[in-house]
């Protein structure tokens, strides 16, 4: 599993849209045993 954090939707989604995270997910997914599934979450309650 993995895990990105991101300030805002729209940054998440810049970042989503950037070659190098496509080329980064593909190498991924080479190396894992089933397809990807991307899920958006919002963070319900945070720890200090």
């Amino acid at each position: 599993m993995m895990v990105a954090e991101f300030d805002s939707y729209e940054q998440a989604m810049a970042h989503s849209g950037r070659p190098e995270t496509g080329a980064y997910a593909e190498q991924v997914r080479r190396l894992a045993s089933g397809e990807p599934r991307y899920v958006n979450l919002e963070v319900a309650h945070q720890q200090a």
